[in-house]
């Protein structure tokens, strides 16, 4: 027992220098490593056996009962394959204490050595999934194994045992934990070298309390903490290699907030004939890029379909606009880690995002700039909404906008097109080299430009643009709300609206990349007289 017990005091000064160690250290990340572990244990357990234990009718054993808990020591060696599953292996040396008779029996005193195998299943982590950051952790485990019997001279020495028990882990650090076990404990017969007993067992059941070390593989270091209220972490120099990487995207720079301006992209190809009004000959094509991509917690992987529809779209963009470049910002959700645990797991999303447009749609890593953020800049009010990455290309003038469905655009929606009824009528004929603002009149429930007038303006706006090759136009088209459903509204406006788009794409050579498109139906209207409705605005803007 001496032995025993320096032996534990020796484990126990040597699990402190390593619970320093790792308080010191960084903590690792939230993706869970297998690993082995080692600890101690020590407690109390008390023996119940021939006829000496609770469940015996005759209340008199009792009393010796109370006085039959005696101590234990074991040390443990564990390795857990996953966040669940765990096998672990205890060598222990136990006392005994046993009285034969009630009351005024004297004590017999035995002790054994027990080596046991328990398989241990973590029910925190097969509710919850894994985390770094819970301090708590409850298990369930069961187990076999042996004992010798030193103190046996009338039955065999070794005994067979069969185990189970609860355990609660309490993590002072992503190395060190704190142990709490209660187990039941059945033995053969023959454990207190006494065989007499109504049922075919003995019985011992442990409490006990302990320390283990996590040694784990080796760890990835987190880029250094950084606090909520200063300027999140940025990055903004492009990913060195354009071929597709072997291991994650890692950023070597970090500057200030601002992002590099985006190159201009290549004009969009002209359409070369007019189509028909019934196909919109204007590719959809958003203004500006600005997709969202959610994670579940403590994840930095694609695993679901809105994940992979959001990736497409950043795809389809980049090669619409082969220039183009998009900004990949990671987030992560304060309420669920520590500031670098956050600060690591936005970064790994945002890596994620990055290496899946390099390795699966060859996309030119030159054209991805990293910004990760930790949990210092929450975009949502709802915590678990911050579990996200952002991809946003740059404002850029040569990213044109094209509504995609003859769904009308709601005022709020609209951009530019807030002229007021004065102005509009106040355009003078004359072509100014200031921005345009002029109006194209159609017939009611016709479509097509068939006019010197409508041509007029058409060409004013036109020749405008050409002299003026850095101005964009915006068509918007309306309808008389008075005068149709709300559908057969919302087709006429997009169709005089692309009517009016395909004569400057086509005759006055105006790329596409300069040409906004816009229609509203009925749902908006520019005069308060219903015939004047029937128009196309179109304003031009440097």
């Amino acid at each position: 027992m001496k032995k025993f017990t320096l032996i534990a005091v020796g484990l126990l000064i040597v699990l402190s220098i390593f619970s320093v160690r790792a308080q010191e250290s960084s903590a690792t990340t939230n993706a869970f490593k297998p690993g082995w572990n080692i600890g101690l244990n020590g407690g109390i357990n008390m023996f119940m056996g021939e006829g000496n234990n609770i469940f015996n009718p005759d209340k008199s054993y009792l009393s010796p009962f109370k006085k039959n808990y005696s101590f234990l020591g074991r040390l443990a060696v564990g390795y857990n394959f996953t966040a669940i599953v765990g096998l672990r292996g205890m060598l222990g040396y136990h006392s005994f204490n046993w009285y034969t008779v009630p009351e005024n029996s004297p004590v017999n005193t035995f002790s054994t050595e027990n080596l046991t195998a328990d398989l241990l299943i973590n029910l925190t982590n097969w509710a919850k999934g894994y985390d770094t950051n819970r301090k708590l952790d409850f298990s369930a485990f069961a187990g076999i194994g042996g004992a010798y019997l030193n103190n046996n001279t009338n039955l065999t020495p070794i005994a067979g045992i069969v185990r189970g028990g609860l355990q609660s882990d309490y993590h002072i650090n992503p190395k060190l934990n704190l142990n709490l076990m209660l187990e039941l404990n059945l033995t053969t017969d023959n454990y207190n070298d006494v065989a007499y007993s109504p049922a075919p067992v003995d019985i011992f059941p442990v409490l006990t309390f302990g320390l283990t070390y996590n040694i784990s593989k080796a760890e990835q270091k987190i880029p250094p903490a950084v606090q909520p209220e200063i300027q999140p972490k940025t990055e903004d120099k492009p990913v060195k290699t354009e071929e597709p990487v072997t291991k994650p995207v890692e950023p070597t720079a970090v500057a200030s907030t601002g992002t590099k301006p985006a190159v201009t992209s290549e004009p969009v190809k002209e359409i070369k004939e007019v189509n028909e009004p019934k196909e919109t000959p204007i590719a959809p094509v958003p203004l500006n890029l600005n997709e969202k991509i959610f994670f579940t917690a403590n994840k930095a992987t694609i695993i679901n379909k809105p994940q992979e529809d959001a990736i497409t779209n950043i795809v389809n963009f980049m090669k619409q606009y082969p220039n183009s470049t998009v900004t990949i910002s990671g987030y992560a959700d304060k309420s669920t880690g520590s500031i670098e645990a956050n600060n690591l797991m936005s970064k790994m999303r945002a890596v994620t995002i990055a290496n899946t447009l390099i390795r699966k749609y060859g996309i030119s890593s030159k054209r991805l700039y990293l910004k990760w953020y930790g949990g210092g800049v929450q975009p949502y009010l709802t915590a678990s909404k911050n579990r996200l990455v952002i991809v946003k290309s740059p404002t850029v003038k040569t990213t044109a906008v094209v509504a995609e469905s003859a769904k009308a655009v709601t005022p709020a929606t609209a951009t530019k097109t807030t002229a007021s009824i004065d102005t509009v009528q106040k355009v003078k004929d004359e072509i100014d080299e200031s921005n345009l603002i002029l109006v194209v009149n159609f017939t009611e429930k016709k479509y097509e430009v068939a006019d010197a007038k409508q041509e007029e303006v058409i060409k004013k706006v036109g020749l405008f643009l050409q002299r003026n090759p850095d101005a964009l136009v915006a068509v918007s088209g309306y309808a008389d709300k008075s005068s149709g459903s709300k559908d057969a509204n919302n087709e006429l406006s997009k169709k005089r609206a692309v009517n009016v788009a395909n004569i400057l794409a086509n005759k006055y050579s105006i790329s596409l990349d300069r040409i906004q498109v816009k229609w509203f139906g009925g749902a908006k209207q520019a005069y308060t007289k219903p015939s004047m409705n029937r128009l196309v605005l179109i304003e031009t803007f440097k």
